[in-house]
């Protein structure tokens, strides 16, 4: 797979295509209860569509969820050998804008929209798409198919935002991800965040790591597994470089410096 699919899609997976594969170059069902709507994704983990975004739930982690904010990802993906030269390195482009906050899945639960750009620098082609997602104060998820019951669905974050709570990202899926910690001074081109929560997807020599900012979603994500046919790693790594919230009587917009 191509670091420009790659980049398309990081904001919606980010990057968790890697995780159960053993090179980046080559769940649980969710259930739907009537009103009262109280869905079930994971065995023992319920939440209800409550939307405070106070401090400490996970829409206060998610990206921002007003119309006309946007936010810029860079991603680099590494290819080193065995003797730690760098065989291969490429870049690519994705941007997310908010455009609509009030669509709702077949199962009359809010989601936001979201318009989509990919692209590697210098280059003029252009990947355009839309996204769509489900948040709440338990609950942060990428919607397919316009229900939040579809199996292709990924979850990012699952209430309680506690060390050691884990989910399965997606239906079916053979791995976990779990909440690892908490870290303060986390750096990205858009700044640096003081309590920052740190997820982890790890199977055999393939680890990824999302961090989590307040008010700006992930702001960095590394995946790091061994290069083809078992030898040298391969490192991609996520950073959101921009961020666009008009809510705030003054928008907050920081660019990496050229």
């Amino acid at each position: 797979m191509s670091v420009f699919v790659v980049a398309a899609l990081a904001a919606i997976l980010f990057i968790e295509l890697c995780v159960c594969s053993s090179s980046a170059f080559a769940k649980k069902k969710p259930k739907k209860k009537k009103n009262g709507t109280t869905i079930s994704i994971e065995p023992g983990v319920n939440f209800k569509p409550s939307v405070s975004f106070a401090p400490g739930t996970v829409g206060n982690y998610f990206f921002p969820d007003r119309r006309g904010a946007s936010w810029t990802l860079v991603t680099v993906q590494t290819l080193v050998n065995d003797s730690g030269r760098v065989l291969r390195r490429d870049t690519a482009i994705h941007r997310e804008t908010v455009v609509d906050t009030a669509r709702f899945s077949l199962q009359r639960l809010p989601l936001m929209a979201t318009r989509d750009y990919g692209f590697r620098p210098g280059s003029k082609d252009t990947i355009k798409s839309e996204s769509f997602y489900y948040v709440d104060d338990s609950v942060a998820m990428t919607i397919f198919n316009n229900s939040v019951t579809a199996r292709q669905n990924y979850t990012f974050l699952v209430s309680p935002l506690v060390i050691g709570n884990a989910w399965h990202d997606q239906y079916d899926d053979s791995v976990q991800t779990v909440i690892a910690g908490y870290v303060d001074s986390v750096k990205a081109p858009v700044g640096t965040f003081d309590s920052v929560i740190v997820t982890v997807t790890a199977r055999g020599a393939t680890d990824l790591r999302k961090y989590f900012a307040r008010g700006f979603g992930i702001v960095k994500s590394i995946y790091r597994s061994t290069g083809p046919g078992g030898h040298g790693i391969i490192i991609v790594t996520t950073e959101m470089t921009e961020c666009i919230r008009p809510d705030e009587k003054k928008e907050v917009v920081i660019k990496k410096e050229n």
